[in-house]
């Protein structure tokens, strides 16, 4: 006689999603860019003012100052964003802790 049941199929796994691969890396490429930029920006800014203004060193120090604090802040909240997303991917199961 055969048996009535059948096995159960197991609940399906979601799937990882490429896009969410993309949208973790567009986050982590940012950051070079967030540390980098305003480096960029303020300190040749400063160096610039410097020149014109016959200021030497004091505007270049205070933008590479105000450069570090800035990166700061936007490294910082772009991490806080990368952790939420992964812990929201690991939370739906489609990564592994």
């Amino acid at each position: 006689m055969p048996s009535s049941t059948q096995p159960k199929p197991s609940p399906k796994k979601p799937q990882p999603n490429i896009f969410e691969g993309i949208s973790v890396l567009g986050l982590v490429s940012t950051v070079a860019w967030q540390a980098a930029g305003p480096m960029l920006v303020l300190g040749i800014g400063g160096a610039l003012l410097d020149r014109r203004l016959h200021t030497t060193p004091l505007l270049l120090l205070l933008g590479i100052a105000a450069s570090v604090a800035l990166s700061y802040v936007l490294v910082r909240d772009t991490v806080r964003r990368l952790q939420r997303h992964v812990d929201e991917l690991v939370r739906q199961g489609v990564i592994k802790p």
